[in-house]
């Protein structure tokens, strides 16, 4: 096998294979730490490999014949290799590798076998992630994406033993299965009119002015509802909150608090907020104290954003 080939399928197989590992071995999955080494230095060496292949600047595509039919096979499974997904591949697997690190220290009080248990998952959406990324057709995306929504709903309800948490997971899977339909409807959609699921050949027809197919923006919004129910936008975002159930900084932290205490010392403000009351000029110590209620408010919104970063 070309080296243009392995070696993008070497990053992808890394995680797979810690997967695999942990979920299949439980006394080292039970451990704890030790099945968190072996995730992280699984997507460790994925990261360098990735980097390598970014440096190297390499480019391909290999296909295997999946869903066979009489004129040819109508979907294939492979890895598509170009500028594109080598960037990503090194913002993933680097991404994945730094909430794997301080993943190790924030859970350092979980039971091992629940830590082997979250580390499993990891190595699972790391491996989806990357197979999103050099997927070459879309229905391989829709396979890897499915496992990407499967991984989100595993870790938000990590403590399902807490109603909330398993409430929470449901309903971000369901919430994102809505998005899903649509970005179904539009992939078959697009094949009942172009014949294809592969990239290279829509490429190739986009290129040559042949996608000026009836209902094309109908379709493309369709696909976009997958990416509106994934990323929590407008109106399929109501799963995102209670995401939070899941392992967050939030008891680091209580956004909640920070607000309602921001609230309380801004609501003495009277606008304009640089004139008093009296209409004179804000003492020193009312200056001050505009200063300190600016800062919690800049403060609380900081942590809101880090909690729901980390919740996703």
């Amino acid at each position: 096998m070309d080296a243009n080939v392995w070696l993008p399928v070497l990053v992808l197989g890394l995680p797979f294979a810690s997967f695999v590992l942990l979920a299949v071995v439980a006394p080292l999955r039970r451990a704890g730490g030790a099945a968190g080494a072996v995730s992280i230095a699984a997507i460790a060496a994925a990261f360098l490999v990735a980097v390598l292949v970014w440096g190297e600047g390499l480019g391909s595509e290999a296909t295997w014949s999946w869903i066979p039919a009489d004129e040819g096979p109508t979907a294939t499974v492979g890895v598509l290799v170009d500028p594109l997904s080598n960037a990503m591949l090194v913002l993933v697997t680097l991404v994945s590798l730094l909430v794997q690190i301080y993943s190790l220290a924030y859970l350092h009080d979980e039971h091992p076998a629940s830590l082997g248990r979250y580390y499993t998952f990891q190595s699972l959406f790391a491996f989806s992630m990357l197979g999103l990324v050099l997927s070459p057709s879309f229905i391989q995306m829709f396979v890897f994406w499915e496992l990407v929504g499967l991984c989100s709903y595993l870790l938000i309800g990590y403590w399902y033993t807490r109603p909330t948490a398993a409430r929470a997971a449901v309903k971000a899977f369901w919430i994102t299965k809505l998005g899903d339909l649509g970005f179904v409807i539009g992939i078959v959609m697009l094949w009942s009119a172009t014949g294809t699921f592969e990239f290279r050949a829509l490429f190739a027809k986009a290129q040559e002015h042949a996608l000026a197919i009836e209902g094309l923006g109908t379709i493309m919004f369709l696909v976009y509802l997958g990416a509106v129910g994934k990323s929590a936008q407008f109106p399929l975002h109501v799963w995102l909150p209670d995401a939070m159930e899941g392992p967050t900084r939030r008891r680091w932290s209580p956004p909640g608090s920070s607000w309602s205490r921001a609230r309380s010392r801004s609501s003495s403000w009277s606008p304009p907020f640089w004139r008093s009351s009296a209409g004179s000029a804000p003492s020193r110590r009312s200056w001050r104290r505009r200063w300190r209620a600016w800062r919690a408010t800049s403060s609380a919104s900081s942590r809101t954003r880090r909690s729901r970063s980390w919740g996703t």
